[in-house]
C-alpha cells in the first residue's frame, strides 16, 4: 500500500470539500425560495358544526361561518383563531364545509376590497365608517330626544291638569269687598284639596244658597244666594257663638272680641240677616268681608251663613300683581 504524499492529500481534500461547498449555495437558495414562496390560501363556507383543537382550547366552528386557511393560520369570520392550523383541523374543515373564493370571504366578512387581508380595514373605510355611524347615531338620538320631549310635555300637561283640577285653582278678585287685603284684579291661588279651615282664612265660596234667620221666630231657613263665587274671610264655624256690637263696631266669637288688623273700618252696618247673638249650626260657616262698610257677606240676607259644601277652598298666595306676590296674613 502506498502512502499519499502532501500534494495528493491536498488534492484529495479539495476534491472532497468542493462538492459540499458547491452544494451549500444551492441549498441556501432553495431555503430562501421556500421562505418567499406564496402560501396557499383556501376559503370555506361551513355547512356543519365542527370542533377543532384539543379539550383545553377548542375552537368551535358553526354552520354559516366563513373560514380562511393560510399556511398554519386559521381565521374565522375575519378574526384570527387562537389555535394553530393542523393537517387534521384542515381536513375537518374541508369535510364540513364548501370551498369558496376570496371575493365571497371578503364580502361576507365585511371587507369588500379584493386583496385586502381579512381582519384589516383600509384607511378610507376607517375614516368613513365612524362618520356614517355618527350620522346614524345623531339621527336616532334626535328622534329619541324628540320622543322624550313629547312624552315630558304630555306628562307635564297631564300633571298640571290634575293639580289644577283636584288640588289648586286660580281665582280673580272682582270688587272692593276685601279692601285693603285684596283689591279688584288680584289673582289668587286657591287650595281646594285640604278642607281643614281655620278662623281668619280667606275663602272662595259658591254663594248658591243663603242660610238666614227669621227674626220673629228665631228659626233658620234657606233662600237663594247671590249665584256667583265670592271671596270672604272665615269668622266663625259650626258650634261657635257669633255676636256683633254694631254700636262699638266689634265682633265677638264665643264672648271674645276679635282683633282684626286686616279691616279698614269698624263693623257698624247690620244688614238684617240675623238677631245676635246666635250659634252657627252644623255644616255652615259665617264669613265677613274686610271692607265692612261695603261688603255683602253673612250679615246680608243674600249671603247669610254659607254651607260648608259650597266652600271651594282657601287662598294660599296672591299671584298677581307681582309687587304683592306672597302669602296673605290673617
Amino acid at each position: 500500500m502506498s502512502v499519499p504524499n502532501e500534494a495528493e492529500k491536498t488534492q484529495a481534500e479539495e476534491t472532497v470539500q468542493t462538492p459540499a461547498e458547491a452544494a451549500a449555495p444551492a441549498e441556501t437558495e432553495q431555503s430562501a425560495a421556500a421562505e418567499h414562496a406564496p402560501e396557499q390560501t383556501l376559503f370555506f363556507l361551513m355547512t356543519e358544526d365542527v370542533t377543532l383543537g384539543g379539550e383545553e382550547s377548542p375552537v368551535m366552528l358553526h354552520s354559516g361561518d366563513v373560514v380562511r386557511l393560510a399556511g398554519n393560520r386559521l381565521e374565522v369570520n375575519g378574526t384570527p383563531a387562537e389555535t394553530a392550523l393542523t393537517a387534521e383541523a384542515a381536513a375537518k374543515i374541508s369535510e364540513s364545509g364548501e370551498e369558496t373564493d376570496e371575493a365571497f370571504y371578503l364580502k361576507t366578512t365585511g371587507h369588500a376590497e379584493a386583496g385586502q387581508p381579512a381582519g384589516e380595514v383600509s384607511a378610507d373605510t376607517e375614516a368613513q365608517e365612524p362618520e356614517k355611524q355618527e350620522e346614524a347615531y345623531t339621527a336616532k338620538q334626535l328622534l329619541e330626544d324628540a320622543l322624550d320631549l313629547v312624552e315630558s310635555v304630555l306628562t307635564s300637561v297631564f300633571v298640571v291638569m290634575m293639580v289644577f283640577t283636584f288640588i289648586f285653582c286660580v281665582a280673580t278678585v272682582e270688587g272692593d269687598s276685601m279692601v285693603p287685603t285684596l283689591t279688584s284684579g288680584d289673582r289668587l291661588m286657591v287650595n281646594r284639596f285640604f278642607k281643614n279651615y281655620s278662623n281668619g282664612d280667606i275663602l272662595i265660596l259658591n254663594s248658591r244658597t243663603a242660610y238666614i234667620m227669621d227674626k220673629e221666630s228665631g228659626d233658620f231657613f234657606t233662600r237663594d244666594g247671590l249665584g256667583k263665587r265670592i271671596v270672604k274671610r272665615l269668622i266663625a264655624q259650626a258650634g261657635q257663638e257669633v255676636n256683633i256690637d254694631f254700636d262699638a263696631g266689634v265682633v265677638y266669637i264665643d264672648g271674645e272680641a276679635l282683633d282684626e288688623p286686616y279691616t279698614n273700618t269698624l263693623t257698624k252696618r247690620d244688614s238684617g240677616a240675623f238677631s245676635y247673638p246666635f250659634t252657627v249650626p252644623e255644616g255652615y260657616v259665617f264669613v265677613l268681608g274686610d271692607n265692612r262698610n261695603v261688603s255683602r257677606d253673612s250679615r246680608h240676607p243674600d249671603v247669610g251663613m254659607v254651607p260648608v259644601d259650597d266652600v271651594v277652598g282657601s287662598v294660599v298666595i296672591r299671584l298677581t300683581p307681582l309687587s304683592k306676590f306672597g302669602k296673605l296674613a290673617k
